[in-house]
This record gives structure tokens, sequence and C-alpha cells, in this order.
């Protein structure tokens, strides 16, 4: 299977706040763990490196440029600094600023912010909610297509690698974050099924297929749709 291009993500935050360090830091472990390639300043500056240089290089190289919005990032010298640079190559970046009790301002306040999801009753930041909206937000909007196409090829890949059936539902809920798939896209996963001894036998791969099936643009006949569920369901050991 070919190599996909990884979504570049800056995470920008104020690196005196422990409480915006440790938010940004979970906000990329997630976001890694979804396939996308994030930096983040305190954890991808190396010793030795000239920092401003390597965050400069970064900035300039991403595709989503991602503040954290606090009251602390006001106060960030450097933070303010990393926005004006994005705001200067807006044309070709994404902006998906993150709401943690601080709405945009100035340059980028015309950008719409996601807020963190909260723990109920608690300020207290619910990473895997607050990933999965960044997730849902990303596939919408400006080269929301594109992204979603960078998405699935990179999940199909990931499911070609499935070790495990616990290795293959996860792949298979993120996928199913998607409206639409191309006859193309349910070929390749369909490949997949059929190659990988760790998905197509899976339990559950009759009912995600049935699902993937029914978001095929163009629609695939009914006829074809049976065969392949069939197929599918022939592949699950007894």
């Amino acid at each position: 299977m070919e190599a996909v291009n990884k979504l570049k993500v800056f995470i920008s935050y104020s690196s005196r706040s422990t409480r915006d360090k440790v938010t940004a830091s979970e906000i990329k472990s997630r976001l890694e763990a979804h396939g996308l390639d994030v930096f983040l300043a305190h954890r991808d500056i190396c010793s030795g490196d000239i920092w401003q240089k390597t965050m400069l290089i970064a900035l300039d190289s991403c595709d989503i440029f991602m503040p954290i919005m606090t009251k602390s990032i006001r106060k960030s010298e450097w933070a303010n600094q990393e926005m004006g640079f994005a705001y200067a190559l807006r044309e070709k970046k994404r902006f998906i600023p993150i709401k943690d009790g601080q709405n945009p301002q100035c340059m980028i306040g015309k950008y719409e912010a996601l807020e963190c999801s909260y723990e109920k009753g608690t300020n207290k930041i619910d990473y895997d909610k607050t990933v999965s909206i960044i997730i849902k937000d990303l596939i919408k909007g400006k080269n929301g297509q594109r992204y979603a196409s960078v998405l699935k090829k990179m999940w199909t890949i990931d499911l070609s690698k499935s070790k495990w059936f616990t290795d293959t539902r996860p792949i298979y809920d993120l996928l199913r974050v998607f409206d639409k798939f191309t006859q193309d896209e349910i070929v390749a996963i369909l490949k997949v099924a059929r190659e990988n001894p760790q998905v197509g036998p899976y339990g559950g791969s009759p009912r995600f297929f049935k699902e993937i099936l029914e978001k095929s643009e163009p629609p695939i006949p009914s006829q074809t749709k049976k065969q392949i569920i069939k197929e599918i369901e022939s592949m699950i050991h007894p």
C-alpha cells in the first residue's frame, strides 16, 4: 500500500502554564495516535537545536495551526508571535483554535474556536472527547475533503497492520466518522479485509461494511453490496 504524507499540526500554547502544557501534550498524544504529525515545542525541540529556527520551520510546513486558547496564552510573547507568523500564511493553513476559557482574539479572532469537552461538573478536560471533536471538525470546512481523503488512506494503512482483533475495532470506529466513501476507498478497505486475518474474520466486520457500503458515492448496486457482505460473513470463524 502506497505511503501517505501525514497531516501536520502545530500546537501553540503558553509554556509558562502547567495546565496549558499538559493540555497541549495530551492533545498531541491523541492526535498522533490518530495518525497525525504533531509539533509541540517542549516535546519536539532537542538539546542543541536552534529552537527559533526549528519552530519557524514547523510553523511554515504545518497544515493546521492549533492554538490552545487560555488566559495564559494572551500573556505569552512567543505564542503571540507564532499566531502572527501563522496568520501571515493563513491562505495555506487551517486554523483550529481550541478554547479552554478564552476566545480567539485580535488577528485570529475571526476564526471559530472548538471548545474543550469537560468532565461533568468540573473544569477538567475530557481529552478523548475533545480530540474526537477536533477530528470531526477537521474533515469539514476549509480543506476538509482533502484532509478526509488523507485520513482515510492513513487509517486504511493502519488497518492493514492490525495484529489482533482488538486493533481492528478502534480503526473501524475512526473510519465511521466519515459521511462518504468513494468506491476506490471501499475497494482498498475490502482488500485489507481479504488479506489480513485480523480484519475480515473480526466479528464486527459485517456490520462495519454494511455501514460504509451505504455511504458509497456513487452508490454501489444492491446486488454487489449483498455479495460483499456475504463474502465478509464467510470469513468469520464459526
